[in-house]
């Protein structure tokens, strides 16, 4: 992800870099709803191996488009430096842009603060909402929420756009929040289409805005940063949610981790260079 995302701004032009980030995300979301529904079909006409069988095939599809690039060097190969001046010049990049590093710190919490979310999810679903079909109806929601957001993502072009995308993400605190009453399948299956809509509309502005504003030969460290950062207390939050869940009750965790989720987004809208970051 990170070479990925340092690899778009090399294959479009910087007016279209918003409509590139959309497409990546519109297309993930896309699979996500119609690969399963491949993958079905396909297990009850012909077995499981043959699922693997395409999926091997569609990873060397994959690699035949990337090998078809044709993109410009950024340096010249005699100016390379070392892995370690490398990651200490991203490291620079980050640190000097208050910006980016506070973003990094919100994703950290916010992931964090998420994946309890999972963990629990599953288990309310079995015992009060009907089980694996139900939980299937709520992942159905939040792709489709995903291709909606990938489309709107293509036009919408706020003037401060980590504000935006940050004031879009709060609404993901609505699921943690709903499932402790827990609400009805469909209600749940809403907010996951909002909740997944406004996160696909969130990454493609902040990808936007980082492949806009560092250096061309620095986005991919930067993003190798950020990508750490944001996921490296992410396995925290799937260890300690059954054990907390268990000590103070499955409610009482889904309700913290919604005020998490909120109070972060507070907390980073409220730093100063987050509101004074425009568009380009």
């Amino acid at each position: 992800m990170p070479a990925a995302t340092g690899l778009v701004p090399d294959t479009v032009s910087p007016a279209r870099l918003q409509q590139a980030n959309a497409l990546m995300g519109l297309t993930r979301s896309a699979i996500g709803i119609g690969g399963p529904i491949v993958s079905g079909l396909i297990v009850a006409g012909f077995g499981a191996g043959w699922v693997f069988a395409v999926d091997s095939v569609s990873y060397v599809v994959s690699a035949g488009y990337l090998a078809s690039l044709r993109i410009p060097a950024t340096r010249p190969k005699e100016a390379r430096e070392s892995f370690a001046r490398e990651l200490a010049g991203g490291w620079h990049e980050l640190r000097s842009r208050t910006w980016v590093w506070a973003s990094i710190v919100y994703f950290s919490i916010w992931n964090l603060a998420i994946a309890p979310f999972f963990v629990l999810g599953p288990l309310v679903f079995e015992r009060e909402l009907g089980g694996a079909s139900s939980w299937g109806l709520n992942g159905t929601g939040a792709a489709i929420g995903g291709v909606v957001g990938g489309a709107i993502a293509l036009r919408f072009r706020p003037r401060r756009p980590l504000a935006a995308a940050y004031a879009l993400l709060a609404v993901s605190a609505l699921q943690p929040a709903l499932l402790t009453f827990p609400a009805p399948v469909w209600v749940l299956a809403a907010a996951a289409a909002l909740a997944v809509n406004n996160l696909v509309i969130g990454n493609t502005l902040w990808l936007t805005v980082l492949q806009e504003r560092i250096p061309r030969d620095a986005i991919s460290r930067v993003s190798a940063y950020d990508w750490m950062g944001s996921l490296v207390f992410m396995p925290v939050g799937y260890a300690v949610a059954g054990p907390l869940a268990g000590a103070i009750g499955i409610d009482t965790t889904l309700w913290i981790t919604a005020a998490i989720l909120l109070g972060s987004n507070v907390a980073i809208m409220a730093v100063p260079s987050i509101r004074r970051v425009e568009r380009l």
